[in-house]
Order: C-alpha cells, then structure tokens, then sequence
C-alpha cells in the first residue's frame, strides 16, 4: 500500500502577514488533508505517473483569485479539468488522481477567516472532489461507472424526443461499498442505491449527496451551519459511512471505522 498523503502549493497568496498566512496553510490546507486521512489510508501499489516514475503522493495547488463574487454559494472549487489521473497499474484498473487544482476566492477570504468552520469544511468538500467524488463517477480515465442517471425528456423544435442525462431528474449513485453503508446509515439494511442532487443545474448536479438524504455529510449539496455535528479536526459536516464507502468503490484503501456518524 502507498499511504495516504498530500503535498499542498499555493500561488497567488493574499497580501497578508507572514504568521496569518502560515496559520491559513495549516489550519485549512494541511488539516482538510487530515481530516480525509482518517478514512483514505492510501492507495494500492504498483501506481506509476503518467512519465513512467511511482506515484508516491496526491499534489493539489491551492490558487487565490476573484472568481465568483463575494456572498455566493461557492467559496472554494475545483475545475473538472484541473484534477490529472494516474496510470492505472496491473492489479487496480481505476486511475487515481495524482495532481489537481483548487480555486479559492479572494473576495471571500477575510469573512472565512473569521469563520473557521464554514472554510473549513469548504476545503474538506473540495479536497473530496479531489479524491474522486462526484468527478469520478462516470468512467473518467476508464475507471468504473458508479451512477444511474435516468433522463430527463425534452423535444427538439422539430418535436422528436432527446434523451438529456445531464439533465437527470434522478440520479442515484451505486456502487456496492457506498450502497451497503448506506443502508446502514438509514436503518433500512440491504444495498440501496444511494440518492444524488438534482436540485442544482450546471456541471455540478449528481456529483453530490442529496441534502435531503444526507444532511450534514460533507459530500452533500450543501454545506449546513455549525449547530449539531463536530468534524474530528474541527468541521461541522462529516464524512460519513456512505462517503468512505464511495473511496472505496474507487479503488483507495479505506478505514471504515474512521468514517463519523452523523447527526
């Protein structure tokens, strides 16, 4: 096994003190990074980078810049085409990311410090996109299909029927490991399928937890507020049974027991 790490960069730094800065590096970064580690133990061995040397580490550069405006939804992301696969290696077929990129926005950044909570469980969330959930569920790089999207109809001006998935008025996701803690989860048993958000339009429906199902998970569409509920870092979402059980699905070596219950 390659145990479970990540190097974190950072370009663009905010125009503040040396110690503020380095107090932001460890409190949001390097602990959103901990955080995981309670669950993601590493990866299988064998991985290769793509010029052929042994992937030993996950890197993802963490950019400051003005992207969306102060006050909205999304304080933290990460571009579907800023995370880079791996090789896959011969006994694991799933290609794990090995380097990303993850936007902060500036215009937010002196409320979030101020509010250790809401930026910190923004970083967790975005570092478990990272990771594969929600950007990994549809074959990317060969990996496993672990969706079911049943599409939404429209009609064409000329009247005929299209299918359009990525309009989905139900998403459900379905691999076996998420499926069974799931179940668990909910007190029902059995595998069921794993209800995705479909509230939000855009690139980002289905890659998320439906919120009404899973309130407090980190992986949901939303980030809920600091009432009930305590990260083992210092969040207020968790990452649950159902999110571990989905790394699993990916292929990464997980620790179950380090998942968190919810409220």
């Amino acid at each position: 096994m390659i145990s479970f790490k990540i190097a974190w960069s950072y370009s663009n730094l905010p125009d503040m003190p040396p110690d503020v800065i380095e107090r932001m590096k460890r409190l949001y970064f390097e602990d959103a990074g901990l955080q995981w580690g309670y669950v993601v133990k590493g990866w299988p061995d064998g991985l290769k980078l793509p010029d052929g040397s042994p992937f030993e580490e996950l890197t993802i550069e963490v950019s400051f810049q003005v992207f969306k405006g102060a006050g909205a939804e999304a304080v933290a992301r990460v571009p579907g085409d800023q995370i880079l696969r791996t090789a896959v290696s011969a006994s694991q077929p799933m290609p794990f990311p090995y380097a990303a990129k993850m936007q902060v926005d500036l215009d937010d950044l002196d409320k979030l410090l101020n509010d250790r909570e809401r930026f910190f469980d923004s970083i967790v969330h975005e570092v478990g996109h990272v990771l594969g959930i929600g950007t990994s569920w549809e074959g990317q790089g060969g990996g496993p299909v672990l969706v079911r999207l049943d599409p939404e109809i429209k009609y064409s001006t000329s009247g005929s029927a299209v299918a359009m998935p990525k309009r989905s008025k139900v998403a459900m996701y379905i691999g076996p490991n998420a499926r069974a803690a799931y179940g668990q989860v909910k007190g029902v048993g059995g595998s069921p399928e794993v209800p995705l958000d479909t509230e939000y339009a855009g690139s980002t429906r289905a890659f998320h937890w439906s919120e009404e199902d899973l309130k407090y998970e980190i992986m949901s569409s939303r980030l809920d507020d600091p009432t009930v509920g305590v990260g083992a870092v210092g969040g207020s979402n968790v990452i649950s049974a159902v999110s571990a059980g989905a790394l699993a699905d990916l292929g990464y070596v997980v620790d179950m027991s380090g998942a968190q219950p919810l409220p």
